[in-house]
């Protein structure tokens, strides 16, 4: 009979220490819209936290990139489209990451 491995592992949706690996999870939680994974993040439902990212990211689509629209190829317009997406959501993640790793520091324990 094979022993089962019980021994204690770290849970796959709780973030790394360092805020930059952290916030990838956040981001590709976010990205790829896993509830199971970005609701252990998010502090509203996730579909209105996409909705205002979309929102963010429209705008500044349009706010930067609308006066170049007549001038490039639609294959740049999406890659800039992309990379402005993935900067935003990068952002939000960062902040999320910062507020959860906070929040387990021993310095916002009980006093």
């Amino acid at each position: 009979m094979e022993e089962e491995d019980t021994a204690p592992r770290a849970r796959s949706d709780d973030p790394p220490d360092a805020p930059d690996r952290a916030s990838d999870l956040v981001a590709e939680a976010i990205r790829y819209h896993d509830p199971q994974r970005s609701r252990a993040y998010l502090r509203y439902p996730e579909e209105k936290v996409i909705e205002a990212l979309d929102r963010i990211i429209a705008g500044e689509i349009d706010r930067r990139l609308s006066h170049w629209e007549d001038t490039i190829d639609q294959q740049t317009w999406e890659e800039l489209e992309d990379y402005i997406a993935w900067w935003v959501i990068k952002g939000y993640a960062m902040r999320v990451a910062e507020e959860v790793l906070a929040a387990r520091s021993p310095a916002h324990g009980p006093k």
